[in-house]
């Protein structure tokens, strides 16, 4: 007697079970119905890109223009090498240099342009990012550096090698301003780097950055290298 009582049904909880289902395929169907809605209209999560690069998180008004210059002089043929070389070294100054868009000290700006992005990401976080969170919550998100001109000088420099790879090399000195900031004396950060790019099949990556400045005690001394190769 005690065996059969394992095969009794208890409508109650066969009613539960069915209400389980029927709110189960109700949020099923309804989900399904909300993204046949949304599926009328396409979502572009960034329209700024080309074939080796994407611009930055929460672009400025000045990164953006910078990369649509970009974008342009890649798409020409022949390549002016040096002309891109200038503009990727602006695209990553003002994505690495500008706070205003950055949410903490993991979100380091400019890795798609350097040649060595997890070397330079762990470097440029320990060096230059780590006080962001600080920053942020005694000035506010409004109130962090935002990088509105730049001046740079490109040239090309001798080749230059990484391991048994050989490069042609381009020299870049870059100095910028930073947005006027009533709590912040931004005169006080980095405002000038040197840079060294290669062109790695046709894509201008970044391999040294030098920053020739240092930045007070407002974030942390920085005079260091920072370079993955040697000039031929």
């Amino acid at each position: 007697m005690k065996g059969k009582s394992k095969n009794k049904i208890f409508f109650p909880n066969l009613i539960l079970l069915g209400l389980g289902l029927v709110v189960i395929v109700y949020s099923a169907f309804n989900i399904l119905n909300l993204g046949l809605m949304k599926g009328n209209t396409s979502t572009v999560l960034n329209t700024l890109e080309n074939d080796y690069y994407v611009v930055g998180k929460d672009p400025t008004a000045l990164q953006k223009e910078k990369f649509e210059l970009l974008t342009e002089e890649l798409e020409k043929d022949p390549r002016d090498y040096l002309k891109i070389s200038e503009l990727v070294s602006e695209s990553f100054v003002i994505d690495f240099f500008n706070w205003s868009n950055k949410d903490a000290p993991y979100d380091v700006g400019g890795l798609q342009y350097m040649y060595d992005p997890s070397t330079f990401n762990k470097i440029a976080h320990f060096e230059y990012y780590q006080k962001l969170d600080m920053f942020k919550s005694t000035y506010g998100k409004d109130q962090l550096p935002e990088l509105v001109e730049l001046t740079t000088k490109t040239e090309k420099t001798k080749d230059y090698t990484i391991e048994d790879k050989t490069f042609e090399a381009y020299h870049a000195k870059v100095s910028w301003k930073y947005a006027d900031s009533k709590k912040l004396e931004t005169n006080k950060f980095v405002n000038e780097c040197e840079l060294i790019l290669v062109n790695d099949d046709g894509m201008i990556k970044i391999v040294e950055v030098k920053m020739t400045d240092e930045v007070n005690e407002n974030v942390n001394d920085i005079n260091e290298d920072t370079e993955v190769g040697t000039y031929e």
